[in-house]
């Protein structure tokens, strides 16, 4: 048994919404391991993330956006747009990372920040259609910002190996 209750009276109900900002990225990169552990692919366009079956197959990706003048961060979702290799599903996770220093035109996979151990959020993207992709990074932003810090970088990783990798627009 189900009770619905509606006002006697027409009510009238409102919303506030906080205006929120689009940031572009300061700089982003993807970095390759094993025999391109020295390359940088920051001039790319786009982005790759893949835990493959040796270094050389595996790929992380790297955004720095800046976050200087803007008012108390109340919550921050990374947006990227992109699909899998193949038709499949994998889950992609977004991490924190703490230097912010790194350039897109000089990040290799022997020079990149390190990552917090335990991933932000994560995500499953299930194919090869291309579409946006949602991750919440508000607890990493909001603490970058307590601790003074004007830029924020994050990474993107496959916890998981897989054959597919996922590209994403950069």
């Amino acid at each position: 048994e189900h009770t619905i209750v509606t006002p006697q009276a027409a009510a009238a109900y409102a919303a506030n919404f906080a205006a929120g900002e689009r940031l572009l990225p300061l700089a982003d990169a993807y970095v390759r391991g094993g025999a391109y552990a020295n390359t940088n692919f920051g001039t790319a366009a786009d982005l790759r993330s893949k835990l493959g079956a040796s270094a050389d197959t595996t790929r992380e990706a790297f955004l720095k956006f800046d976050v200087a003048g803007i008012a108390p961060i109340l919550g921050a979702t990374l947006r990227v747009y992109g699909s899998l290799t193949e038709a499949t599903n994998v889950t992609t996770a977004v991490h924190g990372v703490l230097a912010t220093g790194w350039t897109e035109t000089a990040l290799t996979w022997n020079t990149r920040p390190a990552t917090s151990a335990a991933a932000l959020s994560t995500v499953r993207v299930p194919d090869n259609v291309k579409r946006w992709h949602e991750w919440d990074v508000t607890s990493h932003v909001q603490a970058e910002q307590r601790a003074g810090r004007t830029a924020v970088s994050v990474a993107l990783r496959n916890p998981v190996a897989s054959t597919p990798q996922t590209i994403f627009h950069a």
